[in-house]
């Protein structure tokens, strides 16, 4: 009995109750046993999130490791760069820029019978030159979609050709010989007389398609000239390219063609799983925190890694479904 009395009367580590001032949140040590039971309940429901949000540590970690191994395979950054980087050093843009519109013209009349720009890049049908007002922006894709077509299982419809009428549109195709194609050089010529900018409604627009057979990539050009009044002519130049057949398109078919593009499948399903898992375990713990509390739940008793997860979750669904748009 001696060594539990002695055990009985050493100073024990208890929780104290919320609003009492204390050096510790939670503990001091007491002499009395003494222990309230919302209290107790209250820390050991803190200590099971803190030993969840230990676990969840490493799930995150494993969560951004495989999302940036994912964007660097899909959106092959270093392909993009050296094939927009390509048609852009093909591009005269310093005398576009310098000699406007005559350094357009001259540019626009060696096109004809010059089925390729930078390297291994055929142009899809032709050059497209369009005449237009200062006030419309130039778009930065070929068709403007809403992401959220996907979800809806119908298909989209036709982009419209968007040709303008008056003479203000010149398509040249490559294809044609250049006494053919010398018409659509002429039409253009026509729009500058004088062989001088026209004040500063005179804006260009000038869009171009191209596919690289070897990577199998497109790439589109879209270029601005817009003369200002001072002499001065601003261009506006935005290059992208894009797989033409990326991943999930034809499921069967690239599940057939290699290796790699197995692993980077299987990492797929296994990213999507990660996310739609992490959405589920907040969910239960949400609502159970809504039970506890009885409806009162706040930002503060859910914690900061919980609402963290919340944006991880949010910011996945929005990655995904971009890429399959």
């Amino acid at each position: 009995a001696a060594p539990t009395e002695a055990a009985a009367m050493r100073p024990r580590t208890v929780p104290i109750v919320p609003g009492d001032e204390a050096p510790h949140a939670w503990t001091r040590p007491v002499s009395c046993s003494h222990i309230h039971a919302e209290t107790l309940l209250g820390f050991l429901q803190q200590r099971k999130e803190r030993r969840i949000d230990c676990w969840s540590l490493p799930y995150t970690l494993c969560y951004f490791a495989l999302l940036f191994a994912l964007v660097l395979c899909h959106f092959s950054q270093r392909t993009v760069l050296r094939l927009t980087d390509a048609v852009a050093r093909d591009l005269p843009l310093p005398q576009l820029e310098t000699e406007y519109p005559s350094a357009l013209l001259a540019w626009l009349g060696n096109r004809a019978e010059a089925p390729r720009i930078g390297r291994s890049n055929n142009v899809v049908g032709g050059i497209r030159v369009v005449r237009q007002a200062p006030d419309i922006s130039i778009p930065s894709v070929l068709c403007e979609r809403n992401p959220l077509e996907i979800l809806g299982g119908t298909k989209p419809a036709v982009c419209a050709p968007g040709l303008l009428s008056n003479n203000m549109s010149q398509w040249l195709l490559w294809p044609l010989q250049r006494q053919d194609a010398a018409l659509a050089h002429e039409a253009m010529q026509k729009w500058w007389p004088s062989g001088e900018a026209q004040g500063n409604s005179d804006c260009v627009k000038v869009t171009m398609l191209a596919h690289n057979p070897r990577l199998n990539y497109y790439v589109f050009c879209n270029l601005g000239l817009c003369a200002q009044g001072a002499g001065f002519t601003e261009l506006e130049r935005s290059f992208t390219a894009f797989n033409s057949a990326p991943l999930w398109l034809d499921a069967a078919g690239d599940w057939d063609k290699g290796t790699a593009e197995k692993c980077i499948m299987i990492f797929d399903v296994v990213f999507v799983a990660m996310y739609v898992t992490l959405a589920a375990l907040h969910f239960v713990r949400f609502l159970r925190s809504l039970c506890r509390t009885r409806c009162r739940c706040s930002l503060r008793s859910l914690g900061i890694w919980m609402f963290l997860d919340a944006v991880i979750v949010a910011v996945s669904v929005l990655l995904t479904v971009t890429y399959f748009y």
